[in-house]
C-alpha cells in the first residue's frame, strides 16, 4: 500500500493515472488505483495527529476556468472528482502551482469541510515533503459554496472558490 502512494507521489506515473481516469478510462491501472484507494482509507482511519484536526486544504488548477454552477447549487447535490486529487494545507503551495501552470485562468479550491471524506497526509512519504500533500480518494464530490474573482498577476482571472467535500447522494458524473 505505501509502494503505490510512492509510485503516486514520487513518479510520473500520476500524470498518467489522472490523465486516463479524467476520461474516464479506469481500465490501464485498476491495480495500482486499488492499492491507492486502500492507502488513503487505511491511513485516514489511522490518523489521529490532525493538528489542527482537519486542516483546510487547498488545491491550485492552471489554464482553467471554473464554472461554478457546474459543480453544484446545494448541498444536496456534488461534482464527483473521477480521479485522485492531489492537496495541499499550505495555500501558498496551490497558488505557486495556479502561477506556474496558469496562461491567462486559474482556479484555487479551498475546502474547510472534509472531515468524511477518506484523504490521507502523504507529506511525510512524498518525494515533496514541503508541500505538504494530501491525497483525496478518487469520486470525491465537491460543492461550491462561495467562489470570489481575483486578477492574476498573468492578467487573466483567478476564480477562488470555497468547497464542501463528501459524499453526495445525488451526484453528476465525474469531472473529466
Amino acid at each position: 500500500h505505501i509502494l503505490a502512494v510512492m509510485l503516486y507521489t514520487g513518479t510520473e506515473v500520476y500524470s498518467d493515472l489522472r490523465k486516463v481516469e479524467r476520461q474516464a478510462d479506469y481500465s490501464k491501472w485498476p491495480v495500482l488505483a486499488a492499492f491507492l484507494e486502500h492507502a488513503i482509507h487505511l491511513l485516514w482511519l489511522s490518523n489521529t495527529t490532525d493538528s489542527p484536526p482537519n486542516p483546510p486544504f487547498y488545491h491550485g488548477m492552471g489554464s482553467v476556468t471554473l464554472d461554478p454552477s457546474k459543480f453544484c447549487a446545494s448541498e444536496s447535490v456534488g461534482q464527483v472528482l473521477g480521479t485522485f486529487t492531489s492537496w495541499s494545507v499550505k495555500p501558498a503551495v496551490a497558488l505557486d502551482f495556479l502561477e506556474a501552470n496558469a496562461n491567462s485562468q486559474g482556479g484555487l479550491l479551498l475546502v474547510a469541510d472534509h472531515i468524511d471524506v477518506p484523504h490521507a497526509d502523504v507529506s511525510w512519504i512524498s518525494k515533496f515533503p514541503d508541500e505538504e500533500e494530501v491525497l483525496v480518494c478518487r469520486f470525491a464530490q465537491l460543492c461550491v459554496k462561495a467562489t470570489h474573482v481575483s486578477p492574476l498577476a498573468s492578467g487573466g482571472n483567478l476564480l477562488m472558490a470555497q468547497c464542501g467535500v463528501g459524499i453526495f447522494p445525488d451526484a453528476e458524473e465525474p469531472v473529466p
